[in-house]
């Protein structure tokens, strides 16, 4: 895509794209050539569909942090059953058992990683929208389509750390099996 001036020009914080359309067809509707009554809300579904992308980020955040956090209480459990099984009596403690153990410290260093505060932003900035009718002078469609590029920018840094989150969430998935298959040998074995 071309900025403005060549050189990543913005406009209000959002970059300014300027260059063929990505979907010719989309843009050759004719209105009969008065623009007026669609000026106002041409922008809208921009706007909406930015918003639905935010808000599934966010139930998405929830969705991880909550099956992580059940992992390392599913992960607790098996330690403490299976262990306790595999301990009783006073038995030495096996190799199994420190693999068990050490793939739990990593489930729940993972779990913890995904309850960080990371920065996120799943709302619109009403003071950059301000600034942008009063300093800028957008009119409704303006500030429609630059806080739509504004919140699609949010979601484009947002998804990064959501990927790294689900990523953990995945590999905290593979030590709960590394642990419990661990605990079972260690048991089986005794």
């Amino acid at each position: 895509m071309k900025r403005a001036n060549g050189r990543g020009a913005r406009a209000g914080g959002v970059p300014v794209v300027h260059g063929p359309p990505a979907v010719p067809w989309l843009y050759s509707v004719d209105y009969g050539g008065d623009m007026s009554a669609v000026e106002d809300d041409r922008y809208g579904l921009a706007v909406e569909e930015a918003r639905r992308a935010l808000d599934q980020q966010k139930d998405d955040l929830k969705t991880v942090r909550d099956r992580t956090a059940a992992m390392v209480g599913l992960g607790g459990v098996a330690a403490a059953f299976l262990g306790g099984l595999a301990l009783r009596d006073e038995a030495p403690i096996s190799g199994w058992t420190i693999i068990g153990a050490s793939a739990f410290v990593v489930l729940t260093i993972l779990m913890v990683l995904t309850h960080l505060t990371y920065t996120f932003v799943f709302s619109q900035d009403a003071a950059q929208i301000v600034l942008w009718a009063d300093h800028f002078g957008a009119g409704k469609a303006d500030m429609q389509r630059n806080l739509a590029l504004w919140m699609f920018e949010q979601y484009l840094k947002n998804r990064k750390t959501m990927l790294w989150l689900w990523r953990a969430y995945e590999a905290a998935l593979v030590f709960l099996l590394i642990e419990l298959l661990a605990l079972v040998l260690d048991f089986r074995g005794r």
